[in-house]
């Protein structure tokens, strides 16, 4: 009788401690976005030492580019200067990133509170901020400021991977600096006077106007004319944040009723196909896997696949960079 009581009183203990360990979904889900914030962090910092230990290859491109356009285009010299930056860590793109990860930790709680749907959305900017740290990603987008530099070098500095729409040359004759428009680390789309959207640079980037003159570019100007860009082209939806996406979004719904009103027309300026120099055609806007999902959220302790890797809305073409693979 005494060996009975014996083993029920282990068996409840055993019950008890159970249930004692057992972790609520809220306590699951802190430690998925936790787990997911550590990754990413080791990314950034992986990304702040090849920057700082001069491992990434089109820092070095940038850095000749930005000296022999100083020469060409010494009136240039601020917005040169500028561009040259970004292959630092106080360049404009590593130090968004670096900007977004810290919100993204300030966001951790506020979101278990709230929910399911808020923990999705802060995992999927953790999600874009670790595919922003890839140095091979970050490598590539060095191309565009490369590229804008090229052409004020007067032709010394050839265009590194040159981009061209399907049905549209790109020549080093167009002039410098629309690449710039639509990047969102250096302005944001506003409604102008008219009611059309203009391209309002960032106040620490004002000086990027002197490219057009100080003339204001609207958003259907842009949409028809500009140049194809690793950014707009390729990475914009890592390097972006969701609310400037929405903005894009927003700018373009409105150009083309705008446009619609004066008997036009307006088509998505991110929906042109483009290829590399060497006949590549880009893989259209990459997207990184998704660690924390709709099926996993909550439940158990691990995550499922790895981030390194990216899915697309196309499997065509290969996403190849100088410095690159």
């Amino acid at each position: 009788m005494k060996i009975n009581n014996l083993v029920i009183v282990i068996a409840l203990s055993f019950l008890v401690c159970s249930c004692g360990t057992a972790k609520s979904k809220s306590q699951i889900m802190t430690e998925q976005l936790d787990k997911s914030y550590k990754d990413t962090l080791v990314a950034v910092n992986n990304l702040k030492s090849a920057l700082e230990g001069g491992r990434m290859p089109n820092a070095v491109v940038l850095n000749n580019a930005a000296n022999v356009a100083t020469t060409a285009s010494p009136e240039m010299i601020s917005v040169i200067n500028s561009l040259q930056s970004e292959a630092t860590i106080n360049g404009a793109m590593y130090m968004k990133i670096r900007s977004r990860l810290n919100d993204a930790k300030t966001q951790s709680a506020a979101a278990v509170s709230t929910g399911k749907a808020a923990v999705l959305e802060l995992a999927g900017e953790l999600d874009s901020i670790y595919g922003a740290a890839s140095e091979t990603d970050f490598n590539r987008m060095l191309l565009d400021p490369i590229n804008i530099l090229a052409k004020m070098s007067n032709g010394v500095v050839s265009v590194q991977e040159g981009l061209s729409f399907k049905d549209q040359e790109f020549t080093e004759e167009v002039g410098p600096g629309m690449e710039l428009v639509g990047n969102y680390h250096y302005g944001l789309w506003e409604v102008g006077d008219q009611g059309l959207y203009i391209w309002r640079w960032h106040s620490n980037y004002g000086h990027f106007s002197s490219l057009f003159s100080g003339e204001d570019i609207d958003y259907i100007t842009w949409s028809r004319s500009r140049q194809p860009s690793y950014y707009q082209d390729y990475g914009k939806n890592i390097y972006a944040t969701r609310a400037e996406l929405k903005n894009e979004m927003t700018a373009f719904d409105s150009s083309k009723t705008y446009a619609k009103s004066n008997g036009e027309s307006l088509n998505d300026p991110s929906s042109k196909g483009v290829r590399t120099s060497r006949g590549i055609l880009l893989v259209p806007m990459i997207f990184p896997k998704r660690r924390i999902t709709e099926s996993n959220v909550g439940v158990g302790s691990g995550s499922s696949g790895s981030r390194t890797t990216y899915n697309s809305r196309s499997s065509r073409g290969s996403r190849s960079s100088r410095g690159g693979k």
